[in-house]
């Protein structure tokens, strides 16, 4: 048999197959990894939507209101509106606990990925780096998303930070 078969099961014991194994074919070990790199591949397959929930990409009215480039995937927000109805400011919370997917720059770079570029370039001027943020994608049910649009289309949303991500 080939090197990389599985030849006794104690080899596998405790790992998930990364894939459908048929009847009938060999058991190649890259096939099998830990239930933790499973669910992490599984997560990044299907953008970790669950059922019910949505991925919205809001375009953000200003620097400021996407909190002037320290807002990263994984972040938790509140969302803030505001509306002019009496000819003064009434600043409302629309919005608690909601997840950042991604934040992405005027030219739909992710931020996050000009994070790991200035990393790996530590000579880099941060200045040749657009990180200031025009857009940001939501993971949200569908009531969230519609106070989103609807604030997005107002011109009238303002992000707080609540709680930084894992992945910043």
């Amino acid at each position: 048999l080939p090197d990389n078969v599985v030849k006794d099961k104690s080899e596998i014991t405790g790992l998930v197959a990364g894939g459908t194994v048929y009847a009938g074919e060999y058991l190649w070990r890259e096939c099998f990894m830990t239930q933790e790199a499973y669910e992490d591949i599984t997560k990044k397959a299907n953008y970790g939507l669950l059922d019910g929930t949505y991925l919205l990409t809001i375009g953000l009215p200003s620097e400021s209101s996407g909190l002037a480039g320290i807002l990263r995937a994984g972040d938790t927000v509140d969302v803030y509106g505001y509306t002019d109805e009496s000819g003064s400011a009434v600043v409302t919370e629309a919005l608690t606990a909601v997840t950042v997917y991604k934040v992405l720059n005027s030219k739909l770079v992710s931020l996050d990925d000009l994070d790991t570029e200035l990393a790996a370039n530590p000579n880099a001027d941060p200045a040749d780096y657009d990180l200031a943020p025009a857009y940001v994608v939501f993971t949200v049910n569908e009531q969230q998303a519609k106070v989103l649009i609807g604030l997005e289309k107002d011109e009238a949303l303002h992000l707080t930070l609540r709680e930084k991500g894992v992945w910043s």
